[in-house]
């Protein structure tokens, strides 16, 4: 099984919208809640229902993500399971750590 298709994901709940509040007492507004922001990979804001992924501390569009991880984030990614491994060693399995380390030396001997 690819690892990419164990990405968990969550269906979107459409655009969302800043709430906007304005003081009695100052009559100045204030925005609450950050509004939407489009997808890394393809620059759009997901609709209602769309499956979505967290990566990177971002929400993309899950195929946006699966996409960049085949392609040109590969690396990244491998950078960013590097950075967990050394934060947690524990949480990883030992052929995990393998895999990891095996990547990342590749990587540095390219």
């Amino acid at each position: 099984m690819n690892p990419l298709d164990q990405l968990q994901t969550v269906k979107s709940k459409g655009r969302r919208m800043p709430l906007v509040w304005v003081d009695q007492d100052t009559e100045v507004p204030e925005v609450y809640d950050r509004p939407s922001r489009p997808c890394p990979g393809c620059k759009q804001v997901t609709s209602e229902g769309q499956s979505i992924t967290k990566l990177f501390a971002v929400w993309w569009h899950h195929d946006c993500a699966v996409a960049y991880l085949r392609g040109e984030g590969a690396d990244e990614a491998w950078r960013v399971l590097g950075r967990q491994l050394a934060d947690r060693p524990s949480l990883f399995k030992t052929t995990q750590t393998r895999a990891i380390v095996e990547h990342l030396l590749r990587m540095a001997s390219e």
